[in-house]
């Protein structure tokens, strides 16, 4: 009997059949287009009071995104804006953190591009420019990445 015959008689998508026939030892089909089977795996199956079948809860859930790789620049960048409380509507100027937070870093327009691109930081002009505020929507992956904030004392 062909699969796609015992998938109908089953009321399964010939792909659920296999994947029972598979659990019960039949096969393997060795790349057969149209694998056959014998009544008897379809009766028992049949019999069974109700086949497991794959459901949207056995599918796993897509891997969540890579953390972005961020230069040692951009990190100094976000820990300042961090430690600074610059989140949503609390601007910082590029010359804020040029003049006051980040001073000594090789460059500037590089680091604000790649933690843009990251979709960590908000830049209400051109991003070579302007002001900038952390996402609100990313601070757990925020948190993550500029680590433990430092206590002083």
């Amino acid at each position: 009997m062909k699969i796609h015959e015992a998938a109908a008689q089953l009321h399964l998508h010939p792909c659920e059949l296999v994947v029972e026939l598979v659990r019960l030892g039949a096969g393997p089909f060795d790349g057969e287009i149209f694998p056959e089977t014998n009544q008897g795996y379809v009766d028992t199956i049949r019999q069974m009071k109700t086949p497991r079948l794959m459901s949207h809860k056995d599918v796993p859930s897509p891997l969540p995104p890579p953390e972005p790789r961020l230069s040692g620049d951009a990190l100094a960048i976000l820990r300042a804006l961090r430690h600074k409380r610059h989140w949503g509507a609390n601007i910082a100027t590029k010359e804020q953190i040029i003049r006051h937070y980040c001073k000594g870093l090789k460059g500037y327009d590089r680091p604000l591009k790649e933690l843009a691109q990251a979709e960590l930081l908000n830049c209400r002009g051109p991003i070579t420019q302007g002001p900038y505020s952390l996402r609100i929507q990313a601070k757990a992956q925020i948190e993550r990445l500029a680590g433990p904030e430092e206590v002083a004392g």
